[in-house]
Protein backbone atom coordinates (compact mmCIF):
# COMPACT_ATOMS: atom_id res chain seq x y z
CA UNK A 1 0.00 0.00 0.00
CA UNK A 2 2.88 2.42 0.42
CA UNK A 3 4.38 2.02 -2.70
CA UNK A 4 0.06 3.21 -4.24
CA UNK A 5 0.42 5.97 -1.99
CA UNK A 6 3.84 7.29 -2.86
CA UNK A 7 3.37 6.38 -6.31
CA UNK A 8 -0.46 8.46 -6.19
CA UNK A 9 1.02 11.40 -4.51
CA UNK A 10 3.92 11.58 -6.98
CA UNK A 11 1.45 11.93 -9.67
CA UNK A 12 -0.77 14.37 -7.57
CA UNK A 13 2.69 16.83 -7.49
CA UNK A 14 3.50 16.67 -11.41
CA UNK A 15 -0.91 17.57 -11.76
CA UNK A 16 -0.70 20.46 -9.10
CA UNK A 17 2.58 21.69 -10.20
CA UNK A 18 2.22 22.10 -14.00
CA UNK A 19 -1.40 23.67 -13.26
CA UNK A 20 0.41 26.51 -10.21
CA UNK A 21 2.68 27.46 -13.39
CA UNK A 22 -0.08 28.51 -15.64
CA UNK A 23 -2.64 29.70 -12.62
CA UNK A 24 0.38 31.37 -10.33
CA UNK A 25 -1.76 34.63 -11.36
CA UNK A 26 -5.37 33.45 -10.69
CA UNK A 27 -8.02 34.07 -8.29
CA UNK A 28 -8.75 30.88 -5.82
CA UNK A 29 -12.47 29.87 -5.84
CA UNK A 30 -13.46 27.80 -2.90
CA UNK A 31 -16.61 25.80 -2.66
CA UNK A 32 -18.17 24.07 0.69
CA UNK A 33 -21.07 21.01 -0.83
CA UNK A 34 -23.74 19.13 0.58
CA UNK A 35 -23.66 15.44 -0.90
CA UNK A 36 -25.87 12.80 -1.04
CA UNK A 37 -25.99 9.16 -2.73
CA UNK A 38 -26.59 5.60 -2.97
CA UNK A 39 -23.77 2.93 -3.12
CA UNK A 40 -24.60 0.24 -6.32
CA UNK A 41 -23.83 -3.10 -5.94
CA UNK A 42 -21.42 -4.90 -8.32
CA UNK A 43 -23.52 -7.89 -8.66
CA UNK A 44 -27.34 -9.15 -7.16
CA UNK A 45 -25.72 -11.35 -4.92
CA UNK A 46 -24.09 -8.30 -2.76
CA UNK A 47 -27.30 -6.11 -2.55
CA UNK A 48 -26.55 -5.74 1.05
CA UNK A 49 -24.20 -3.34 0.48
CA UNK A 50 -26.64 -0.91 -1.45
CA UNK A 51 -27.77 2.21 0.49
CA UNK A 52 -27.99 6.08 0.75
CA UNK A 53 -25.19 8.07 2.41
CA UNK A 54 -24.34 11.67 2.55
CA UNK A 55 -21.99 14.05 3.97
CA UNK A 56 -19.75 16.88 2.93
CA UNK A 57 -17.13 18.06 0.29
CA UNK A 58 -14.93 21.32 0.28
CA UNK A 59 -12.77 22.39 -2.93
CA UNK A 60 -10.50 24.96 -4.14
CA UNK A 61 -9.92 25.58 -7.97
CA UNK A 62 -7.70 27.64 -10.15
CA UNK A 63 -8.87 29.00 -13.70
CA UNK A 64 -6.14 28.91 -16.66
CA UNK A 65 -4.77 32.03 -17.84
CA UNK A 66 -4.96 31.39 -21.29
CA UNK A 67 -1.08 31.65 -21.43
CA UNK A 68 -1.46 28.21 -23.44
CA UNK A 69 -2.95 27.38 -26.67
CA UNK A 70 -4.48 23.86 -25.36
CA UNK A 71 -6.33 26.47 -22.49
CA UNK A 72 -8.10 28.04 -25.14
CA UNK A 73 -9.00 24.33 -26.78
CA UNK A 74 -10.56 23.16 -23.29
CA UNK A 75 -12.29 26.72 -23.02
CA UNK A 76 -10.45 28.18 -20.22
CA UNK A 77 -10.42 25.14 -17.55
CA UNK A 78 -9.89 24.61 -14.09
CA UNK A 79 -7.53 22.86 -11.68
CA UNK A 80 -8.28 22.26 -8.01
CA UNK A 81 -7.91 19.63 -5.02
CA UNK A 82 -11.02 18.72 -2.79
CA UNK A 83 -11.71 17.12 0.06
CA UNK A 84 -14.68 15.06 1.51
CA UNK A 85 -16.33 12.96 3.96
CA UNK A 86 -19.09 10.36 3.39
CA UNK A 87 -21.18 9.05 6.09
CA UNK A 88 -23.21 5.47 5.33
CA UNK A 89 -26.08 5.10 7.99
CA UNK A 90 -26.23 1.35 7.40
CA UNK A 91 -22.96 0.99 8.06
CA UNK A 92 -21.57 -0.45 4.90
CA UNK A 93 -17.58 0.07 5.41
CA UNK A 94 -17.82 3.16 8.11
CA UNK A 95 -17.06 6.98 7.70
CA UNK A 96 -15.27 7.86 4.05
CA UNK A 97 -12.72 10.39 3.89
CA UNK A 98 -11.40 11.37 0.42
CA UNK A 99 -8.66 13.95 -1.11
CA UNK A 100 -8.55 14.36 -4.62
CA UNK A 101 -6.95 16.08 -7.31
CA UNK A 102 -9.37 17.86 -10.16
CA UNK A 103 -10.00 19.01 -13.65
CA UNK A 104 -12.80 20.69 -14.98
CA UNK A 105 -13.17 21.46 -18.59
CA UNK A 106 -16.58 23.63 -19.49
CA UNK A 107 -19.09 22.60 -21.94
CA UNK A 108 -19.73 25.41 -24.32
CA UNK A 109 -23.35 25.21 -24.68
CA UNK A 110 -23.62 29.29 -25.41
CA UNK A 111 -24.83 29.89 -21.83
CA UNK A 112 -24.98 33.46 -20.25
CA UNK A 113 -21.84 34.61 -18.47
CA UNK A 114 -23.27 34.03 -15.18
CA UNK A 115 -23.85 30.15 -16.03
CA UNK A 116 -21.51 27.07 -16.87
CA UNK A 117 -21.88 23.23 -17.12
CA UNK A 118 -18.26 21.89 -16.85
CA UNK A 119 -17.51 18.22 -17.01
CA UNK A 120 -14.76 17.31 -13.85
CA UNK A 121 -12.32 14.47 -13.55
CA UNK A 122 -11.06 13.85 -9.87
CA UNK A 123 -8.60 11.01 -9.07
CA UNK A 124 -6.96 10.67 -5.32
CA UNK A 125 -7.04 8.78 -2.28
CA UNK A 126 -9.79 7.65 0.16
CA UNK A 127 -9.97 5.76 3.25
CA UNK A 128 -12.92 4.00 5.22
CA UNK A 129 -13.33 3.53 9.31
CA UNK A 130 -15.23 -0.02 8.97
CA UNK A 131 -14.07 -1.49 5.76
CA UNK A 132 -14.70 -5.09 6.85
CA UNK A 133 -17.98 -4.65 8.92
CA UNK A 134 -20.39 -5.90 6.70
CA UNK A 135 -18.64 -7.98 4.33
CA UNK A 136 -20.05 -11.83 4.21
CA UNK A 137 -18.05 -12.95 1.28
CA UNK A 138 -14.81 -15.47 2.58
CA UNK A 139 -12.47 -13.74 0.01
CA UNK A 140 -14.33 -10.25 1.12
CA UNK A 141 -14.13 -8.91 -2.17
CA UNK A 142 -16.28 -6.17 -2.62
CA UNK A 143 -15.03 -3.86 0.48
CA UNK A 144 -11.65 -5.25 1.98
CA UNK A 145 -9.20 -2.36 2.53
CA UNK A 146 -8.89 0.83 4.96
CA UNK A 147 -7.20 2.45 2.02
CA UNK A 148 -8.13 2.90 -1.63
CA UNK A 149 -7.83 4.95 -4.72
CA UNK A 150 -10.74 7.55 -5.61
CA UNK A 151 -11.89 8.41 -8.54
CA UNK A 152 -14.77 10.57 -9.58
CA UNK A 153 -16.26 11.75 -13.00
CA UNK A 154 -19.39 13.91 -13.84
CA UNK A 155 -20.97 16.90 -14.23
CA UNK A 156 -20.74 20.40 -12.61
CA UNK A 157 -23.28 23.42 -13.46
CA UNK A 158 -22.23 26.25 -11.61
CA UNK A 159 -24.34 29.72 -11.38
CA UNK A 160 -22.40 32.71 -10.53
CA UNK A 161 -23.92 36.02 -8.86
CA UNK A 162 -21.61 38.87 -7.29
CA UNK A 163 -21.82 37.48 -3.34
CA UNK A 164 -20.54 33.87 -5.14
CA UNK A 165 -22.78 31.17 -7.03
CA UNK A 166 -24.59 28.28 -6.99
CA UNK A 167 -23.31 24.80 -7.79
CA UNK A 168 -24.87 21.81 -8.47
CA UNK A 169 -23.00 18.20 -9.45
CA UNK A 170 -23.95 14.83 -10.68
CA UNK A 171 -21.23 12.28 -10.44
CA UNK A 172 -20.17 8.63 -10.62
CA UNK A 173 -17.49 7.69 -7.84
CA UNK A 174 -15.61 4.53 -7.53
CA UNK A 175 -13.06 3.74 -4.81
CA UNK A 176 -11.53 0.22 -4.58
CA UNK A 177 -7.38 -0.74 -3.84
CA UNK A 178 -7.10 -2.35 -7.29
CA UNK A 179 -5.99 -5.55 -4.88
CA UNK A 180 -3.26 -3.99 -3.62
CA UNK A 181 -4.42 -5.06 -0.19
CA UNK A 182 -6.97 -7.59 -0.08
CA UNK A 183 -9.52 -9.02 -2.77
CA UNK A 184 -12.35 -6.89 -3.38
CA UNK A 185 -14.04 -5.19 -5.94
CA UNK A 186 -14.35 -1.83 -4.48
CA UNK A 187 -17.36 0.24 -4.32
CA UNK A 188 -19.44 2.47 -6.65
CA UNK A 189 -21.68 5.38 -5.96
CA UNK A 190 -24.00 7.70 -7.79
CA UNK A 191 -23.65 11.18 -5.93
CA UNK A 192 -25.19 14.51 -6.02
CA UNK A 193 -23.90 17.57 -4.58
CA UNK A 194 -25.36 21.11 -3.92
CA UNK A 195 -23.02 23.34 -2.89
CA UNK A 196 -22.34 26.89 -2.30
CA UNK A 197 -19.46 29.10 -4.45
CA UNK A 198 -17.62 31.83 -2.46
CA UNK A 199 -16.16 34.95 -4.04
CA UNK A 200 -12.96 34.59 -5.81
CA UNK A 201 -9.69 35.82 -3.55
CA UNK A 202 -5.78 36.83 -4.61
CA UNK A 203 -6.41 38.01 -8.73
CA UNK A 204 -6.95 41.70 -7.89
CA UNK A 205 -4.02 41.54 -5.11
CA UNK A 206 -1.61 39.82 -7.16
CA UNK A 207 -2.41 42.21 -10.45
CA UNK A 208 -1.83 45.23 -8.61
CA UNK A 209 1.33 44.14 -7.03
CA UNK A 210 2.43 43.24 -10.77
CA UNK A 211 1.24 45.46 -12.40
CA UNK A 212 0.12 42.80 -15.52
CA UNK A 213 -3.25 43.31 -16.92
CA UNK A 214 -5.01 39.57 -16.08
CA UNK A 215 -8.84 40.23 -15.42
CA UNK A 216 -11.66 43.09 -16.21
CA UNK A 217 -13.74 41.03 -13.67
CA UNK A 218 -13.01 38.41 -11.28
CA UNK A 219 -16.21 36.10 -12.24
CA UNK A 220 -14.47 32.66 -13.34
CA UNK A 221 -17.79 30.78 -15.05
CA UNK A 222 -16.88 32.47 -18.43
CA UNK A 223 -13.99 33.20 -21.06
CA UNK A 224 -14.97 36.84 -21.41
CA UNK A 225 -12.37 37.81 -18.29
CA UNK A 226 -9.65 36.68 -19.91
CA UNK A 227 -5.97 39.28 -20.60
CA UNK A 228 -7.54 40.04 -24.56
CA UNK A 229 -4.28 41.13 -25.18
CA UNK A 230 -2.66 36.79 -24.38
CA UNK A 231 -5.88 35.91 -25.94
CA UNK A 232 -5.14 37.36 -29.79
CA UNK A 233 -2.07 35.94 -29.60
CA UNK A 234 -3.17 31.84 -29.32
CA UNK A 235 -2.75 30.21 -32.40
CA UNK A 236 -4.94 27.31 -32.03
CA UNK A 237 -4.19 25.78 -35.45
CA UNK A 238 -3.49 22.25 -35.68
CA UNK A 239 -1.00 22.66 -38.54
CA UNK A 240 1.75 22.20 -35.86
CA UNK A 241 0.56 18.85 -33.98
CA UNK A 242 0.79 15.74 -35.65
CA UNK A 243 -2.22 13.76 -37.03
CA UNK A 244 -0.32 10.36 -36.04
CA UNK A 245 1.30 8.89 -33.15
CA UNK A 246 2.51 5.80 -32.41
CA UNK A 247 3.18 4.62 -27.97
CA UNK A 248 5.16 2.10 -26.63
CA UNK A 249 5.02 1.85 -22.86
CA UNK A 250 5.61 -1.12 -20.60
CA UNK A 251 3.82 -1.56 -17.21
CA UNK A 252 4.82 -3.51 -13.88
CA UNK A 253 2.10 -3.83 -10.82
CA UNK A 254 1.72 -5.70 -7.68
CA UNK A 255 -1.66 -7.68 -6.96
CA UNK A 256 -2.97 -10.29 -4.03
CA UNK A 257 -4.17 -13.98 -4.93
CA UNK A 258 -7.75 -14.07 -5.53
CA UNK A 259 -8.16 -17.42 -3.52
CA UNK A 260 -7.74 -18.25 -0.04
CA UNK A 261 -5.16 -21.34 -0.60
CA UNK A 262 -2.72 -19.16 -2.15
CA UNK A 263 1.08 -19.55 -1.73
CA UNK A 264 2.44 -16.06 -1.69
CA UNK A 265 0.69 -12.78 -0.26
CA UNK A 266 1.43 -10.59 -3.15
CA UNK A 267 2.20 -11.91 -7.14
CA UNK A 268 3.29 -9.38 -10.45
CA UNK A 269 1.63 -8.14 -13.20
CA UNK A 270 3.30 -7.08 -16.23
CA UNK A 271 1.60 -5.38 -19.17
CA UNK A 272 3.68 -4.46 -22.53
CA UNK A 273 1.15 -2.17 -24.90
CA UNK A 274 1.76 -0.73 -28.51
CA UNK A 275 -0.25 1.47 -30.14
CA UNK A 276 -1.55 3.89 -32.59
CA UNK A 277 -3.41 7.44 -32.37
CA UNK A 278 -4.90 9.89 -34.55
CA UNK A 279 -5.10 13.33 -33.56
CA UNK A 280 -8.69 14.11 -34.10
CA UNK A 281 -8.00 17.32 -32.92
CA UNK A 282 -5.51 18.97 -30.72
CA UNK A 283 -7.30 18.08 -27.47
CA UNK A 284 -9.08 14.74 -28.59
CA UNK A 285 -6.90 11.41 -30.18
CA UNK A 286 -8.16 8.01 -30.89
CA UNK A 287 -7.26 4.65 -31.71
CA UNK A 288 -5.89 1.40 -31.11
CA UNK A 289 -3.68 -0.47 -29.08
CA UNK A 290 -2.64 -4.37 -28.60
CA UNK A 291 -1.94 -5.24 -25.16
CA UNK A 292 0.46 -8.34 -23.84
CA UNK A 293 -0.25 -9.00 -20.14
CA UNK A 294 0.78 -11.63 -17.76
CA UNK A 295 -0.70 -11.73 -14.34
CA UNK A 296 1.33 -14.56 -12.46
CA UNK A 297 -1.52 -14.52 -9.59
CA UNK A 298 -3.73 -15.94 -12.71
CA UNK A 299 -1.37 -18.88 -12.86
CA UNK A 300 -2.41 -20.57 -9.23
CA UNK A 301 -6.36 -19.30 -10.16
CA UNK A 302 -5.76 -21.41 -13.46
CA UNK A 303 -3.93 -24.71 -11.79
CA UNK A 304 -6.87 -23.84 -8.55
CA UNK A 305 -10.06 -24.53 -11.28
CA UNK A 306 -7.87 -26.84 -13.77
CA UNK A 307 -7.57 -24.75 -16.65
CA UNK A 308 -6.35 -26.56 -19.29
CA UNK A 309 -4.43 -23.04 -20.66
CA UNK A 310 -1.13 -23.75 -22.17
CA UNK A 311 -0.09 -20.22 -22.75
CA UNK A 312 0.97 -18.13 -19.60
CA UNK A 313 0.50 -14.54 -21.15
CA UNK A 314 -3.03 -13.14 -22.06
CA UNK A 315 -3.30 -10.89 -24.98
CA UNK A 316 -5.68 -8.62 -26.83
CA UNK A 317 -6.67 -5.39 -29.05
CA UNK A 318 -8.43 -2.39 -28.01
CA UNK A 319 -9.71 0.76 -29.16
CA UNK A 320 -9.62 4.18 -27.04
CA UNK A 321 -10.35 7.73 -26.82
CA UNK A 322 -7.99 10.30 -25.53
CA UNK A 323 -8.61 13.36 -24.19
CA UNK A 324 -5.38 15.94 -23.91
CA UNK A 325 -5.07 18.51 -20.89
CA UNK A 326 -1.42 19.78 -22.00
CA UNK A 327 1.03 17.38 -20.82
CA UNK A 328 -2.28 15.13 -18.81
CA UNK A 329 -4.37 12.75 -20.75
CA UNK A 330 -6.66 10.39 -19.71
CA UNK A 331 -6.99 7.14 -21.84
CA UNK A 332 -10.81 5.04 -21.97
CA UNK A 333 -9.87 1.88 -23.66
CA UNK A 334 -12.58 -1.11 -24.51
CA UNK A 335 -10.62 -4.40 -25.22
CA UNK A 336 -11.19 -8.10 -26.28
CA UNK A 337 -8.79 -10.80 -25.89
CA UNK A 338 -7.16 -12.77 -28.48
CA UNK A 339 -5.56 -15.20 -25.90
CA UNK A 340 -6.68 -16.22 -22.97
CA UNK A 341 -7.68 -19.13 -20.16
CA UNK A 342 -10.63 -19.74 -18.69
CA UNK A 343 -10.38 -17.26 -16.33
CA UNK A 344 -12.02 -15.04 -16.34
CA UNK A 345 -14.76 -15.69 -18.03
CA UNK A 346 -15.07 -11.97 -19.41
CA UNK A 347 -14.08 -11.76 -23.36
CA UNK A 348 -14.19 -8.02 -22.92
CA UNK A 349 -11.85 -5.80 -20.44
CA UNK A 350 -11.40 -1.73 -20.12
CA UNK A 351 -8.72 0.20 -19.37
CA UNK A 352 -8.97 3.95 -17.31
CA UNK A 353 -5.28 5.26 -17.28
CA UNK A 354 -4.35 9.54 -16.12
CA UNK A 355 -0.72 10.32 -18.25
CA UNK A 356 1.66 12.78 -17.95
CA UNK A 357 4.23 13.81 -21.06
CA UNK A 358 7.84 14.76 -19.70
CA UNK A 359 9.36 17.90 -20.65
CA UNK A 360 10.97 16.57 -23.85
CA UNK A 361 12.36 18.47 -27.38
CA UNK A 362 13.20 15.08 -29.38
CA UNK A 363 10.92 13.18 -31.43
CA UNK A 364 11.20 10.67 -28.96
CA UNK A 365 8.65 11.80 -26.03
CA UNK A 366 8.40 10.27 -22.97
CA UNK A 367 5.50 10.15 -20.63
CA UNK A 368 4.16 7.97 -17.08
CA UNK A 369 0.92 7.12 -15.97
CA UNK A 370 -1.29 5.18 -13.49
CA UNK A 371 -4.15 2.66 -15.11
CA UNK A 372 -6.62 0.32 -14.02
CA UNK A 373 -7.41 -2.90 -16.01
CA UNK A 374 -10.70 -3.92 -15.58
CA UNK A 375 -13.78 -6.55 -15.93
CA UNK A 376 -16.12 -4.21 -15.74
CA UNK A 377 -16.41 -2.96 -12.25
CA UNK A 378 -13.97 -5.18 -11.00
CA UNK A 379 -10.79 -4.28 -11.57
CA UNK A 380 -7.73 -6.91 -12.00
CA UNK A 381 -4.84 -5.16 -11.48
CA UNK A 382 -3.12 -1.50 -11.49
CA UNK A 383 -0.52 -0.75 -13.86
CA UNK A 384 2.41 1.87 -14.10
CA UNK A 385 3.15 2.95 -17.21
CA UNK A 386 6.53 3.97 -18.58
CA UNK A 387 6.18 4.51 -22.22
CA UNK A 388 7.24 6.95 -25.02
CA UNK A 389 5.38 8.54 -28.12
CA UNK A 390 6.59 8.62 -31.20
Amino acid sequence: MRRLVILTLSLAALFTSHAQLALDRQSRQWTVSATAGYTIPNAAKWKYVGGFGGGLDCAVRWRTDGSMEWHRLWHMPSMGLRANWNHQPGGIAGERFGLAAFLQSPIPLNLTDNNMLALELDFGLSAYTKPYELTHAPLNEHIGSYHNCLIQAGLTYTHSIAAGGLVCALKIVHTSNGYLMRPNQGLNYLQGEVGWQLPSTGAQQRTEASGEPTYQHINISTDKQINRSTYQHINVSTEHHKRHLWFLSYAPGVVQPRYTGSKHQYYYAHTAEAGWAYALSPRLLAGAAADLMYNFSHDELIEFNHDPYPLPFYGGVSLFAEPLWGPLSLRLALGCYLLKSQQPANELYNRAGLFYQLPCHGKAKPYIGVAMKNHAAHIDYVEWHFGVRL
